[in-house]
């Protein structure tokens, strides 16, 4: 577990991913700049050194730090300087054809209605790579990905996923459809590798 950062080093931490790169975090302002508190936590969660930010924290930020760089509206939260945020921009050309993972189980409920967004979000992630929107049946696509064996240590995946994150990154002339996947892959990696730590416990 991570140590507690300063409320001045969360601070801007949370300048930079609401106020810079808000997409790295997998996270989509409305139109007004906020996304949910919620959302925000999850995506802190996934990060390493950072899984222990709660709300508590963010209100820390507010009291604490003169000149704080978020605002917070009830269950909302942006950055104060948001003139540094990507600029969206409409397609100039459409893509003929674009993908969404849906379940199996959901499969005929799509037919039936269509596509929407699940939980809490507004929006549905949409990519042109058919291989980004597989559902993962097991280790194979984040494997695939991450560029691991299935016996992988929790320090290679470490490795290979900062790598990976930095040879990626958009800013650096990388794919963003790959670098926005990696999270997600990470993600499943932590989850198999704590089923499989587990197991091996167990068993």
């Amino acid at each position: 577990m991570g140590h507690q950062k300063s409320p001045e080093t969360l601070a801007k931490f949370l300048d930079y991913v609401l106020g810079r790169r808000p997409d790295e975090f997998g996270l989509v302002p409305d139109p007004d700049g906020y996304v949910k508190i919620k959302e925000l936590l999850k995506a802190l969660g996934e990060e390493e050194g950072w899984g222990h930010v709660r709300r508590a924290g963010i209100d820390e930020v507010l009291i604490s730090v003169p000149d704080p760089p978020i605002e917070v509206d009830d269950n909302r939260i942006r950055a104060a300087d948001r003139s540094r945020l990507p600029v969206r921009k409409a397609a100039e050309t459409f893509p003929k054809l674009l993908y969404t993972c849906v379940r199996k189980k959901a499969h005929p409920v799509v037919v039936d209605r269509g596509v929407s967004p699940m939980g809490e979000r507004e929006h549905v992630v949409l990519t042109t790579e058919p291989e980004l929107a597989e559902p993962p049946p097991g280790p194979d696509n984040w494997l695939r990905l991450l560029g691991l064996r299935p016996d992988f240590t929790r320090e290679q995946l470490e490795e290979a996923y900062w790598y990976l994150r930095h040879a990626y990154h958009p800013d650096r002339g990388g794919d963003e459809e790959i670098f926005m996947g990696l999270r997600e892959a990470r993600r499943q990696a932590m989850q198999y590798l704590q089923r499989r730590d587990r197991e091996s416990s167990v068993g």
